[in-house]
């Protein structure tokens, strides 16, 4: 009987045979495509790609929610964002800004718009904070992003979606956990400074160790506390985060 032509069913053949033909080329290359939220972001497409970078539509809180949504269908290891690299007036803190880059759970993509022109234009408190958290990264976050359990506290839950509340709040644990991560992050013009955080991946029979990054200090607490009644954090116009840090005590 034939059947009924559609100009977007033959581009995505298409598109997906030149991604596999790229790929059976090129084994050891990295395919990366880039979306702000559009038809590209789609699970036929992201199946065809290493990495699915959010490229467009970058300003706060736009950024957070598409983070949050794209989290929840695709793993830490596949995501990347630009954040706040193509415009947008409401530009993060640079600490926010680093917390997200480095510690969303997601590869960390520092985009141009974020640097100086000239390496001699960098101030050494900045490099000093680039390298602080890239070693966070490289040295407790990265071992762990591609096993580890990823938990939606806000906007994104078990009652409300993408486009609900006025804060981002991710949890990232290890499958035995022992170790983990958060951050909270504040929107921009919320006139609430304060977020109940009560983790979820967390085993109830151990202790943990919790540093808190905007203070420096640590704290332990049993993870059945933490759980059931968890943390009440302060979070100021600026940094407007908190990044929390887990470890289980021996």
């Amino acid at each position: 009987e034939g059947l009924e032509e559609c100009i977007l069913w033959r581009h995505h053949d298409a598109f997906y045979r030149a991604a596999q033909r790229i790929q059976q080329k090129h084994p050891r290359v990295i395919l990366q495509q880039a979306a702000g939220g559009g038809a590209r972001s789609d699970l036929g497409t992201a199946a065809h790609w290493q990495e699915s970078f959010q490229s467009d539509l970058t300003p706060a809180p736009l950024v957070y929610k598409m983070m949050a949504g794209f989290s929840v269908y695709l793993p830490p290891e596949a995501l990347q964002s630009a954040y706040h690299g193509m415009w947008g007036s409401t530009m993060p803190d640079k600490t926010t800004l680093l917390r997200c880059i480095f510690a969303l759970g997601n590869i960390p993509c520092i985009y141009w718009t974020q640097l100086p022109g000239k390496v001699e234009e960098i101030k050494p408190e900045e490099l000093n904070a680039w390298r602080k958290y890239a070693e966070l990264y490289k040295r407790f976050i990265r071992p762990l992003l591609s096993t580890c359990k990823v938990y939606h506290h806000a906007p994104i839950n078990a009652r409300e979606g993408w486009d609900s509340g006025s804060w981002l709040a991710m949890e990232f644990v290890s499958p035995d956990r022992t170790k983990g991560w958060a951050l909270v992050v504040r929107y921009p013009g919320d006139r609430s400074s304060t977020f109940a955080f009560r983790p979820m991946g967390l085993e109830e029979k151990k202790r943990y160790r919790v540093a808190f990054d905007n203070s420096g200090r640590s704290e332990n607490h049993a993870g059945s506390d933490l759980m059931r009644t968890g943390l009440s954090l302060h979070v100021p116009e600026e940094p407007a985060s908190e990044l929390l840090v887990f470890e289980a005590l021996e």
